[in-house]
């Protein structure tokens, strides 16, 4: 009963929202007039469809140039990072780089610092005794299985767990 008496309060508010305006239409003489201005009032508007607005076209050829211009340089950029502390990548943004050793030294903890042509310096976590790896070899590093990164020189045996130092 209480939700009666107060659904019926709300609606008289908004019966007697339009009355002002009604009594325009009332002092209407003329009978189209006055049966338009109702109209007007209590008819429900219909709203108009919105209309699909195409941006300009571009010819083609120029937006394929700027799409491989700019994978080249998402391409040099995460070259730049890579093998240094990461944030989380996804899986297809994975790389590895392709380089040839510049130069490697044997530290006094049987660890290898190699470093490539690029400017790239890495080093080996585990300790090597014996040192197979030699300069103007062809490497390519790429992530691990689990977690690091993998030297490994192309054609040959050899691959050494590395970690970026500069």
């Amino acid at each position: 009963m209480r939700y009666l008496f107060i659904s019926l309060l709300l609606t008289s508010s908004f019966l007697f929202a339009n009355e002002k305006v009604a009594k325009q239409c009332v002092d209407i003489e003329d009978d189209t007039e006055r049966l338009s201005c109702y109209d007007s009032l209590f008819k429900i508007q219909q709203i108009e469809e919105p209309k699909l607005v195409t941006p300009k076209k571009k010819k083609e050829t120029e937006i394929i140039k700027q799409d491989k211009e700019i994978k080249k340089e998402v391409k040099k950029e995460r070259e730049r990072r890579f093998g240094l502390p990461k944030r989380l990548e996804k899986e297809e943004d994975k790389i590895e780089i392709k380089d040839k050793i510049l130069e490697v030294k044997k530290l006094a903890d049987l660890r290898l610092d190699v470093i490539l042509e690029n400017g790239q310096k890495w080093r080996s976590v585990e300790k090597i005794r014996q040192v197979r790896l030699k300069a103007n070899q062809k490497v390519i590093i790429s992530e691990g299985f689990i977690s690091g990164y993998v030297l490994k020189v192309v054609d040959k045996k050899i691959s050494i767990r590395v970690r970026r130092i500069k």
